[in-house]
């Protein structure tokens, strides 16, 4: 594990013989081909949709839909990649003669969305804020939250539909603007050799919420060759995880 900021924790695995497990949320995908350049996928909470085109630029994902079990959730996080696209957008953008918001996240049991580092403009009329109490960051060095743009089709940061909770600076005659993202309390990633550097893992339990003021481990993850060795604050793994220790110094 390394420390950054907020807590960024990494984990050893030496050789030996044990089975990739995640602490992802469930991602099993189904795809959908649907006519022109656009695939449909659905996961176990999410609906999304792929622009297949032969220009990287224009090859990614966009998140449109929340399926029923994932309306069920407290917490829904958004994958980076689905196959080989990245996700960049979230939500879609209200149609130009439409009276009301195109609400996707919205359930009385949603109230956290994890935001993959891939993702460059999340529609901010997608989002329920009346539900939707905290957008939390995965961090990575790819992205940095000052480069994510929540875009609002009310062109205005004072819409009764999106409180300023959400918003930063205005950037582009107001049409964007910086969201107040979250980071991740505490982020971790493989780091044995040629570890998968994109898949970014994550455990959000410390909140301000009291009911939330808990730090649970994480299961020890596994891969086929590898053994799990305990978690580390420092590159060189001298330096033991100590959760009591982080968890009081954040509560201080």
């Amino acid at each position: 594990m390394r420390v950054h900021n907020k807590t960024i924790s990494r984990m050893i695995l030496i050789p030996s013989l044990l089975l990739t497990t995640t602490y992802l949320a469930e991602c099993e995908i189904r795809k959908f081909e649907r006519e022109g350049k656009y695939i449909s996928y659905s996961t176990k909470y999410l609906e999304i949709t792929a622009n297949n085109t032969e220009d990287s630029k224009e090859a990614f994902a966009t998140v449109y839909g929340v399926t029923d079990l994932g309306k069920l959730q407290r917490m829904l996080e958004i994958p980076s990649h689905v196959d080989s696209f990245p996700v960049r957008v979230i939500g879609a953008k209200r149609s130009l003669f439409s009276i009301t918001p195109n609400v996707i996240f919205s359930s009385k049991h949603l109230d956290k969305i994890y935001i993959p580092y891939t993702v460059e403009t999340l529609f901010s009329d997608s989002v329920s804020t009346r539900n939707i109490n905290e957008l939390v960051l995965i961090p990575s060095e790819k992205r940095e939250p000052e480069k994510i743009y929540h875009r609002s089709s009310l062109y205005t940061p004072s819409s009764t539909i999106v409180p300023p909770k959400y918003y930063g600076e205005l950037v582009d005659r107001n049409e964007y603007v910086n969201p107040a993202l979250t980071p991740a309390n505490v982020v971790y990633y493989f780091n044995y050799e040629h570890a998968p550097n994109s898949n970014v893992y994550w455990i959000d339990l410390i909140g301000e919420d009291i009911k939330y003021n808990i730090y649970v481990n994480p299961k020890p993850p596994k891969r086929e060759g590898y053994i799990f060795k305990g978690w580390f604050m420092d590159e060189a793994t001298t330096l033991k995880w100590d959760e009591t220790y982080h968890l009081l110094r954040k509560k201080n």
